[in-house]
């Protein structure tokens, strides 16, 4: 640990368009380097209810431009003044903005799931995800350290140290958790809330269904309008999800950050991709025993044919808590440690 109090820039951006998972990665770093004694900014374009949660963390909040935007380098410039270290999580941070805070003094990571950066003039690179390799980042400066797969997945303090109990068998309504990431552009919960109400009786009858929605999702009254008459139960957003997640038999779930907060709680999963990067992720978690992979949900939304799937898995014990073994040896939820660790090498 550095010797001296230090001070830690988050930047990140979120949206309805682009979900909240860059940002949620950023908070669960600054909460990890808050542990270590140092002070966290978080520089973001983002919805007021996800600068809220940060402040609640007790991260300062600077507003600034998209990272697409023209004046976005020059304010996260000024924003990092004086930091000894800077996090970026994005897919448009450029060699040139790395290379400037470098430049200024500050240890730089930058999050990068593709390895699509011309050039690295980080300090660190981290790559959390199943499919990283070294050879993604070959033309790293000499002086990258690539931090590679889920062991330096970034989590929240929550899911720090976490021991799941084992799994119980499902009571007479099996409990499915629905959780489509923090903006669910394509409404996947709504074709599954839409999909529930078209039932029959005694299906509807074997299944206790709640939803969580995330901070950038702009149907949250809509979804609750759904849910009413007690169909389901349909969550505003929380900064606790913990709980909601352990209490899941299993989780319907975009295969963005909540994944990996499920696998650590060995909640047992299906699969919905709702973005381009989630599709290949998915099957990698299934192919490895994880969770199960259902069709991407922007060609084919089968509310119906996803719960069918979820009340099987509910009623398989064997695969069921196999699954559950599986996801908790991928996440031990220490990652957002040793990322921190390393960000404040010396």
């Amino acid at each position: 640990m550095s010797a001296r109090p230090s001070s830690l820039l988050l930047r990140a951006d979120a949206s309805a368009e682009a979900g909240t998972g860059h940002v949620m990665r950023m908070l669960a770093l600054g909460q990890a380097w808050q542990a270590r004694g140092g002070d966290v900014t978080l520089a973001t374009c983002a919805p007021e209810a996800l600068r809220a949660r940060g402040s609640r963390m007790g991260a300062r909040i600077v507003e600034v431009p998209a990272a697409t935007e023209p004046a976005a380098d020059r304010a996260t410039l000024e924003a990092a003044r004086g930091a000894r270290a800077v996090a970026l999580d994005g897919y448009a941070f450029g060699h040139e903005l790395l290379a400037a805070l470098r430049q200024a003094g500050a240890r730089v990571l930058v999050v990068d799931d593709n390895g699509e950066n011309e050039r690295y003039a980080s300090d660190l690179v981290l790559n959390q995800n199943l499919h990283a390799r070294l050879a993604m980042y070959a033309r790293r400066a000499p002086w990258t350290q690539a931090l590679l797969g889920p062991r330096y997945t970034l989590l929240r303090s929550e899911f720090r140290g976490h021991v799941a109990p084992p799994r119980p068998a499902p009571g007479a309504r099996s409990r499915v958790l629905v959780s489509m990431g923090g903006a669910d552009p394509v409404d996947a919960t709504g074709a599954t809330l839409r999909a529930l109400a078209e039932l029959s009786v005694d299906e509807r009858a074997s299944l206790e269904l709640r939803a969580l929605t995330g901070a950038a999702n702009p149907r949250v009254e809509a979804l609750q309008a759904l849910a009413v008459g007690g169909l389901a139960e349909v969550l505003a957003p929380t900064d606790d999800i913990a709980p909601h997640l352990a209490w899941a038999d299993v989780a319907l779930a975009a295969a963005g950050s909540t994944l990996w907060e499920l696998c650590a709680l060995g909640v047992p999963a299906l699969l919905v991709p709702i973005a381009d990067n989630q599709v290949e992720l998915a099957r990698e978690v299934a192919r490895r025993g994880a969770a199960i992979a259902l069709p991407d949900a922007r060609t084919s939304a089968d509310g119906r044919a996803w719960l069918a799937a979820a009340a099987s898995l509910a009623r398989d014990d064997a695969r069921r808590l196999a699954i559950s073994s599986a996801a908790r040896a991928l996440v031990d939820g220490e990652g957002a440690a040793r990322v921190a660790a390393a960000l404040d090498a010396a």
